[in-house]
């Protein structure tokens, strides 16, 4: 008999010591998945960053190829307008601007950041209120791309053959390129103030 009730009690497991350990074995999974968690979110925040910084060296350097082409854009606007008011729908004749005419002369707008940080998700891991302000500054380059790309279609097609139509189409031209450059600033100074020392 002796030998059964040693077996009964070998047998015999400590409720107390199966609950101590599935609550450790409960709490190190936890804990495990919120360290995972933790990395993941961090890696997201990193990639997110590296993705803004990227897109803000872009949108300063298209700001600085707009900046670089206003003047120009301004100069032959207020030649043309000039022009304008003296052949009205005259045909153009470039000469006439007095060797000022260096062509439509386009900025180039680069994309490349912005491309790369959509494709790799970076953009996914930012806030939506900075998600759409580089949007909005992407959606408006564009409008200044397509709106040379009208112009020289125009001119190739001869729809824009008067001085009116030059007058006209250089107006558009101009306030595009304008807005595009508020918007660049915009957008600059948003991430500037978001990304402000001692904010989370």
């Amino acid at each position: 008999m002796k030998s059964i009730r040693s077996s009964e009690r070998a047998q015999r497991v400590p409720i107390g010591g199966v609950a101590i350990e599935m609550l450790s074995i409960i709490v190190a999974v936890t804990l495990g998945f919120l360290v995972t968690e933790w990395r993941e979110d961090l890696r997201n925040d990193r990639l997110a960053e590296r993705g803004l910084n990227s897109i803000v060296g872009e949108i300063r350097l298209n700001q600085k190829n707009l900046a670089e082409r206003i003047p120009y854009y301004k100069h032959i606007n207020g030649s043309l307008d000039s022009l304008a008011k003296l052949y009205g729908a005259e045909p153009l004749n470039p000469g006439l601007l007095q060797g000022e005419w260096k062509g439509l002369n386009p900025p180039f707008l680069r994309r490349a950041s912005y491309e790369a940080a959509s494709v790799t998700g970076a953009l996914s891991h930012a806030e939506l209120s900075i998600v759409n302000q580089v949007a909005n500054a992407y959606i408006t380059q564009d409008l200044v791309t397509d709106t040379f790309d009208w112009t020289l279609h125009g001119i190739l097609s001869g729809e824009l053959s008067s001085w009116n139509d030059a007058d006209r189409v250089f107006s558009m031209l101009l306030e595009v390129v304008g807005i595009a450059a508020r918007t660049y600033e915009s957008v600059l100074e948003g991430l500037s103030e978001h990304n402000q020392p001692g904010e989370e």
